[in-house]
């Protein structure tokens, strides 16, 4: 349970910060990419734990993203030792496209079998290519960087001003919405 909510959005802006600027420096590329990994995976559990409480509004839970997908190749076999070769494992040649929630997202990084990241000439990161153990054998999706800086900054800086709460008839769980729906 998330008591205080700043404890948990804190570090989600202080990881856009970072993911924003970070370069992978060649002679420290080992220790850049496991911070890099380490802040991506630990922002969007953080994410995540943050939707299931009552201290993000619901525009932001509801937050939807246009995400390229990549389908696997034909009698190609995601495992434990070939995970990282997803120029051979999906058809990255043909983009597809899909629209997708924030708490589907995170839950391809919290559970992600496949976490290859994306680096371009200037030593940038331009992405992470991202599939749980659950999409791993169909598909492979790719996020970019600055969808993962504005998804940590939005629930970062996400303090409701006020909510109103109603107890779902179906279910008898409270649920939320925002004052001014």
């Amino acid at each position: 349970m998330i008591y205080e909510s700043s404890y948990w959005k804190e570090p989600l802006l202080a990881a856009a910060d970072f993911l924003s600027t970070i370069r992978i420096d060649e002679e420290d590329s080992d220790d850049d990419l496991a911070r890099v990994e380490r802040e991506i995976l630990i922002g969007f559990y953080s994410v995540r734990k943050l939707l299931d409480t009552f201290k993000v509004s619901s525009s932001t839970k509801t937050m939807n993203f246009g995400l390229r997908y990549f389908e696997i190749e034909a009698g190609r076999q995601v495992d434990y030792f070939n995970r990282w070769e997803v120029d051979e494992l999906f058809n990255l040649e043909r983009p597809l496209s899909e629209t997708r929630d924030l708490s589907f997202l995170c839950n391809q990084f919290v559970h992600s079998y496949i976490h290859v990241f994306e680096i371009d000439k200037s030593q940038a990161i331009e992405g992470v290519f991202v599939a749980s153990d659950r999409a791993r054998s169909d598909r492979l999706y790719f996020v970019s960087r600055e969808q993962i800086v504005r998804i940590f900054r939005a629930v970062g800086n996400d303090y409701s001003a006020s909510q109103r709460y109603h107890r779902n008839a179906e279910t008898g769980q409270w649920q939320v919405g925002d004052a001014e729906t």
